[in-house]
């Protein structure tokens, strides 16, 4: 049995000829959604994506209907033709980063929510099949070649040191990742979940907004400022409830960044350089640029 073969055998998935009955919703970056009258929705992953990345998604969520995390609720795995996918209950809410802009008289309550959302998340023991920190961060460094090499050296030995609790971390905590109802927030998107250090996890989730709040030349001055404020209002939210260390948040914040600098798009590159810089050069300007002046 090949290695295909044993990951569709585990997927166990439900062979579908169509999607009557379903509609188009949304687009993601992994795949297309599709929902129905019944209150269920699809994902279909992208034809390129391989079968154990599907594999990988459903496993984890298997995995979370234990806990009681606001998350997907996974009916079960599908295949269509070639591409597979899977099926859920729909969650009525809207993306977090459209809710900061329309919301605006709520983006405090927002904020709070996010952390104690991802503060929730850090509390559920990682899964056994789940890559450590280690994976998951050195595999960029070595299969990219994006940094200066001592650079690049310097990095990989700080990752070395870092301690890992090995704790359940989404990977891609992010506002485009998240969903909020009046009152309840949900995390989506599992494809790059990860066991490690939540530190790892809220340093990433800083470091890819942060662009879109000081660096993201598109976006209007009020906005740009509005997400600054948003990720303080986060980060104070996760330090109030007691899981926030900001000496380690700061270690790997330059390891994200890093780990970003793959970015084909300039700009972002250009950025998460700054930011290493910054670790380097000037601690304490990175430290009021994350949690603001003393």
């Amino acid at each position: 049995m090949s290695a295909e073969d044993y990951i569709v055998n585990s997927l166990n998935p439900t062979k579908i000829d169509s999607l009557d009955g379903f509609e188009y919703r949304d687009k993601g970056f992994s795949g297309r959604i599709y929902t129905n009258e019944l209150g269920h929705a699809v994902k279909i992953y992208n034809a390129d994506l391989p079968v154990d990345a599907v594999h990988f998604e459903v496993e984890v969520l298997k995995r979370l209907q234990a806990t009681p995390l606001a998350t997907v609720k996974l009916i079960e795995a599908i295949q269509l033709g070639s591409q597979w996918g899977f099926r859920y209950h729909w969650i009525d809410a809207s993306p977090v980063d459209k809710s900061i802009k329309q919301r605006v008289e709520d983006r405090e309550l927002i904020a709070r929510q996010l952390a104690r959302l991802h503060t929730q998340v850090h509390r559920i023991p990682s899964f056994e099949f789940l890559p450590s920190q280690q994976q998951f961060f050195s595999s960029s460094f070595d299969r990219f070649n994006h940094l200066q090499s001592q650079r690049r050296r310097r990095l990989l030995r700080q990752l070395e040191t870092m301690s890992d609790p090995s704790m359940l971390c989404h990977g891609d905590f992010n506002p485009r990742n998240t969903l909020m109802a009046q009152r309840q927030a949900y995390v989506i998107d599992w494809q790059r979940a990860f066991s490690g250090d939540p530190m790892a996890d809220v340093a990433k989730t800083w470091v890819k907004v942060s662009f879109h709040a000081y660096k993201d030349g598109k976006a209007e001055i009020q906005d740009r400022q509005a997400l600054a404020d948003f990720m303080r209002c986060y980060l104070d939210e996760y330090e109030r409830l007691g899981n926030l260390n900001r000496e380690l948040l700061l270690s790997w914040i330059e390891i994200v960044a890093g780990f970003l600098c793959r970015s084909p798009e300039n700009n972002k590159r250009q950025w998460y350089s700054e930011l290493i810089d910054l670790a380097e050069n000037s601690p304490k300007t990175l430290y009021e640029l994350v949690f603001g002046a003393s």
